[in-house]
């Protein structure tokens, strides 16, 4: 079964036969001497030299690149195992090849070139198909759809977000929910009053100290930060924005994105 399987993937790979392509370097002038700009690699769409799912059959190994820090997608447990919803994706391929499967630990400032250095074969790290990230890697079609949500008190009466209108929303500075909770006010035109915090758990006692009226984040987030006391909340069933979730692979890999789509 498994000899079938890896000929089938052979064939893929004979009818993507890759091909490596070169830019022109742009020519500086003569004179007056000019600067000439380094070329952005994020742009560069030639194909790889080598698919990735060649390295997976040589070595018998997926490497994959996960974060150890961000439940409930990845986490090292205290037994020194790599839990979580990623995780179980990631085995459920390796098995589905009939290969063993690697972790390998990235964080969000490196795992795009730990992936684009060969380092990894493919990101299963909380990863959202952001189209800002389109030019540096390919992604897979979507396993799983987060949400950006709006956490209230229990006792709030409020059923849909167009009751928030005037309300104090507290929010995390340079995270996605500031992105998310701003584009929903510009879009539906509802006037909110936005209150920044440098931290969830900051937004959370806010909430508390009627300071805010609603928290927005990641609803696992909420769910997390609001642990210690579930009773005392309550997330809106509508949610802010969603979030598709999806492995991340090197840009051009055509027969490892087929082969991941067809496995999902």
């Amino acid at each position: 079964m498994k000899r079938f399987f890896f000929g089938i993937i052979g064939l893929m790979l004979v009818f993507s036969a890759p091909l490596v392509f070169s830019q022109d370097e742009p020519i500086p002038t003569l004179i007056p001497p000019t600067l000439v700009p380094t070329p952005q690699v994020a742009g560069d769409d030639g194909l790889p030299s080598q698919s990735a799912v060649t390295r997976i059959q040589e070595r018998g190994v997926l490497r994959v690149g996960i974060l150890y820090n961000e439940p409930p997608y990845g986490e090292l447990t205290i037994r020194g195992e790599v839990a979580g919803y990623d995780a179980d994706v990631a085995r459920a391929l390796a098995d589905a090849w009939g290969v063993e499967i690697e972790f390998v630990q990235v964080t969000r400032q490196n795992r795009i070139e730990m992936l684009r250095s060969g380092e990894v074969d493919l990101l299963l790290a909380a990863m959202i198909h952001e189209r800002e990230l389109d030019p540096f890697v390919e992604f897979s079609q979507t396993y799983r759809v987060g949400h950006q949500s709006v956490m209230v008190g229990a006792d709030d009466e409020s059923p849909l977000l167009i009751n928030l209108a005037n309300k104090r929303i507290g929010y995390v500075v340079a995270t996605p929910a500031e992105v998310a909770i701003n584009a929903w006010q510009q879009r539906s035109g509802i006037p909110l009053q936005l209150q920044s915090y440098l931290t969830l758990d900051e937004a959370y006692s806010a909430l508390f100290a009627d300071q805010v009226d609603a928290v927005v984040a990641r609803e696992e987030r909420l769910l997390r930060v609001a642990a210690a006391a579930p009773d005392a909340i309550r997330i809106l069933d509508e949610p802010v924005a969603e979030e598709p979730y999806a492995i991340a692979l090197l840009r051009q890999d055509v027969p490892l994105r087929n082969l991941v789509n067809q496995t999902l």
